[in-house]
């Protein structure tokens, strides 16, 4: 009996839940612990070193994602900027605002990396941004920021590319009555 008092073995017998907890928590910790020490042996890769150097030189041009063009143009684009949106000869995009150049696979890739926001017309990646409708007959331009939320917001449906489904969705003809359309959208133009 006096070894369970002195090596503190008589608390833990008296107490099974209190216990169990503790037993609980120092596995946990120990699983964090491996968790965060974890190596893979992967190094970790720049966002710029997407393209190499040898796929530039072989004519292997990155394409922009197929959902994000619509008969070869770039969705969301102010048609006035598209002769801007072209590849030089390095494999790079110039961001319109500033003389930051980029690899033009990150253009349209859902990632802000021009501080202006110039290369995800597309997305809603960049706050403080537009998106040009894609009808010819418009010139409707919506935040970037309801690009892809489940709603129609340009009259030929341009914003939808991904048909991002809402769970609660009414029926086709209270989006009539409404005139709010959900993917896939109609071509009201």
């Amino acid at each position: 009996m006096t070894f369970y008092r002195r090596a503190g073995l008589n608390y833990l017998t008296r107490r099974p839940v209190a216990t169990l907890v503790i037993c609980v928590a120092f596995i946990l910790v120990l699983q964090l612990v491996l968790l965060l020490s974890w190596d893979t042996g992967d190094k970790a890769k720049p966002r710029a070193a997407i393209i190499s150097s040898s796929s530039i030189n072989n004519n292997n041009k990155p394409s922009l994602p197929v959902a994000k063009k619509e008969g070869g143009r770039i969705l969301g684009l102010n048609p006035a900027l598209e002769s801007q949106y072209l590849e030089d000869t390095e494999g790079m995009f110039s961001c319109l605002g500033s003389s930051q150049e980029i690899s033009y696979s990150m253009v349209n890739d859902d990632y802000c990396d021009c501080q202006d926001g110039s290369d995800e017309p597309s997305t809603s990646a960049c706050p403080n941004t537009v998106f040009y409708c894609s009808s010819p007959s418009s010139t409707t331009t919506i935040p970037s920021s309801r690009v892809n939320d489940g709603v129609c917001d340009c009259c030929d449906g341009s914003d939808e590319y991904k048909g991002v489904q809402l769970l609660d969705r009414p029926v086709r003809a209270r989006q009539q009555v409404i005139g709010r359309f959900l993917p896939p959208c109609p071509n009201t133009c």
